[in-house]
């Protein structure tokens, strides 16, 4: 294998070894733990079984490849529904998913009415239910219609409907496996899980419980809601050293309730070559590039970055020709910039109210801004705009705390702008999903220090206070 097993991976392959078809064993990994190196030797210790190993993303997917051994397939469900849906029916696929101005306009309805039926529908589809009533109320119909149309073929299908179609049908034509693994199972929705689930095969499921991020995008926690018949977790993280698992530690109980705490198996001497500054929004990125002269590099396209931004922009110069992306079409929907704010506080969005602030300042401006992120992007050129190759790149990596996820730094330092945890707790306004997501976001962004760690935010007055 090439290294040496801790007594927990230990102890969880034995029962993988042990383990009986449709039996499940959930397996809780914090943060550095060693996930990855533990599935693998899983897979190495019954090299005669099949395994199915179901990813998070196809970056994942390609990444696990070179490491797993061949006697694990490694697919995510959406590839497996595509297969099965898609190609078979020779359908259409958009990447773009339907927005409430969408159905407004198809069915001649108002807005508020347009976005209850679209939540409808898309809790439909990341669901493990069968059928959607029509009947329940005039959302459930709107929704209802979209999806027969879906069916039918008179509307494109989207990612989430092929997989619901998947989900639905009994013959899914899988090869028949020994085991499943479910990756990232804090960020599993239930359509999803279902599918995992109804594979008859001994089933693992791990993640972070504490990393679930994602609920923005539908997605739900399955290591809280599954039901499993063995449950062991991997709290010894390779990546971080003490002083940092001591923060995370701090979060977990006070903020989640967790009673298991990390520890520090790090055994590297401190560096500090690689150097991240991880923000809680888009804005602040863009902020951090107009403001401060560092040599930057950026992991996500700028056009993603300034999305938000540039739409405010457009939509406050009254140029709303220029809103071309679909999925802010809404903002035509608002009149004056007193109805946007009253949507802004009502849907209690960050990225949206600070969006804001970065349009009514820079303006025009963030055209120079988005050519700066550009130059951050591509990297290092040489006079004539090519790549120059076999040079360091010791750039400072300036990333989002979602984008962040599964990277690792020796210095990390979190911006001003993450929420003061206290402060969200006491607020009756935010919904304990909300309250969750805060807090394990800055969990996921504090994990991603190995060594050194500086908060600019106001949370630091916490470690401050009790550290």
């Amino acid at each position: 294998m090439g290294y040496q097993l801790t007594e927990e991976q230990e102890e969880i392959v034995k029962l993988v070894k042990e383990l009986c078809s449709n039996e499940i064993l959930k397996i809780n990994a914090f943060a550095g733990t060693g996930k990855t190196s533990t599935l693998i030797a899983i897979a190495q210790a019954l090299p005669h079984k099949r395994f199915l190993y179901l990813a998070f993303n196809s970056s994942i997917v390609e990444e696990s490849k070179k490491k797993f051994p061949k006697n694990v397939t490694i697919l995510t469900t959406h590839s497996l529904a595509y297969r099965r849906i898609v190609s078979s029916l020779g359908a259409t696929v958009q990447n773009l998913d339907y927005k409430p101005i969408d159905l407004a306009n198809w069915y001649t309805i108002d807005y508020s009415l347009a976005c209850e039926a679209l939540m409808v529908l898309n809790a439909f589809l990341s669901s493990n239910k069968r059928k959607l009533n029509p009947k329940s109320s005039a959302a459930h119909e709107i929704a209802y219609k979209v999806y027969l149309e879906m069916v039918n073929g008179t509307r494109y299908m989207t990612h989430s409907f092929y997989l619901k179609q998947y989900q639905l049908i009994e013959d899914k034509q899988l090869p028949n496996y020994d085991y499943v693994l479910l990756d990232e199972g804090q960020d599993t929705n239930d359509v999803t899980l279902d599918i995992f689930l109804n594979i008859d095969a001994a089933k693992i499921i791990v993640g972070d419980t504490h990393q679930s991020i994602y609920a923005w995008r539908g997605a739900e926690n399955a290591m809280d809601k599954v039901e499993s018949d063995f449950n062991l977790y991997l709290t010894k993280t390779f990546r971080c050293a003490p002083n940092i698992v001591e923060r995370a530690n701090f979060i977990l109980n006070h903020y989640k309730g967790e009673k298991i705490p990390i520890i520090s198996a790090c055994v590297q001497k401190p560096q500090d070559e690689t150097y991240a500054v991880i923000t809680r929004t888009n804005a602040k990125m863009i902020e951090n590039l107009a403001e401060f002269d560092d040599d930057y590099k950026l992991l996500k396209h700028p056009e993603s970055i300034f999305a938000t931004a540039l739409s405010l922009h457009h939509w406050i110069s009254g140029e709303w020709e220029k809103i071309t992306r679909p999925e802010f079409e809404y903002l035509k929907d608002f009149r004056n910039k007193t109805s946007l704010e009253k949507y802004i506080e009502e849907t209690n969005s960050l990225e949206l109210k600070s969006s804001l602030s970065i349009a009514q300042r820079y303006k025009k401006g963030l055209y120079s801004l988005y050519k700066k992120a550009s130059i951050a992007f591509k990297g290092p050129r040489d006079e004539n705009g090519n790549p120059l190759k076999d040079v360091q790149d010791d750039r400072i990596v300036l990333v989002t705390a979602h984008a962040s996820k599964g990277l690792e730094f020796d210095r990390v330092d979190l911006e001003n702008d993450f929420p003061y945890l206290p402060k969200i707790y006491l607020d009756i306004k935010d919904t304990a999903k909300d309250i969750i997501e805060e807090a394990n976001i800055y969990y996921v962004a504090t994990t991603r220090a190995k060594f050194f760690i500086n908060d600019s935010s106001k949370n630091q007055e916490l470690f401050d206070e009790e550290i």
